[in-house]
């Protein structure tokens, strides 16, 4: 019956060799698969199993990391230098239950319940999708981005990734240079853009992000 059950799912086929990406504290690893507590979104409130966080982007990493509340158009630097990026290699394809789209009236929940700040929705969810279907995890859309995807990989998938790069966020202050231009506050970044000729002060858009996943990256861009 769950077989059955299982081939009627909305489901999200990850290829090998894509690359995911992870913003996270830089007291973590970047392979962490939390503290089984339930402190986040698709955690399983009873600890059996763990969940890695990533983006099918650097912005939906960044947005599931650092936009926490929908007031957060403005980001400050005193954050992004706590928090390191990581870049990981598809080794083996990924199966992952589609939490959107036609997949929320599929699973039984909508859009406004899986994204509200009480996470009993979520956890409740992401735990049946374990117990119930042989897949990796869930593919569902950031908070406060829904133009981004993001994954929920849990645990026993950890053999199907590759870290491939890793290294601070952002190497220096506002821009690649580490100067930071008169007028400007070192604290607060608005917006996540750094050019040559300084950083590009805006409000958040997907595409204030284009430096995040380029030259600032720590020790490189990885070549998947």
């Amino acid at each position: 019956m769950i077989a059955a059950t299982f081939g009627r799912a909305p489901l999200i086929q990850v290829a090998k060799s894509v690359r995911l990406d992870r913003v996270y504290g830089a007291a973590r690893a970047p392979r962490w698969y939390g503290r089984r507590d339930a402190t986040s979104r698709w955690d399983d409130p009873d600890g059996d199993f763990g969940v890695l966080y990533l983006g099918r982007s650097p912005v939906g990493a960044f947005a599931e990391t650092l936009l926490l509340t929908r007031t957060d158009r403005e980001v400050l630097w005193s954050r992004v230098r706590q928090n390191r990026q990581a870049a990981f290699k598809v080794l083996e394809p990924l199966q992952l239950a589609k939490l959107h789209g036609e997949g929320l009236a599929w699973f039984g929940v909508t859009a406004a319940q899986i994204a509200e700040a009480d996470y009993a929705v979520p956890q409740s969810l992401a735990r049946r999708i374990h117990a119930d279907f042989p897949v990796d995890g869930i593919q569902y859309r950031s908070r406060f981005d829904n133009d981004e995807l993001c994954v929920a990989l849990f645990d026993r998938a950890d053999g199907k990734l590759e870290l491939a790069a890793e290294g601070w966020a952002y190497r220096q202050g506002l821009d690649v240079r580490g100067s930071v231009p008169a007028g400007v506050s070192a604290d607060r970044l608005l917006g996540w853009r750094a050019k040559e000729n300084g950083p590009q002060l805006a409000t958040y858009s997907s595409g204030s992000f284009a430096g995040f996943a380029g030259a600032n990256f720590g020790r490189g861009t990885p070549s998947l």
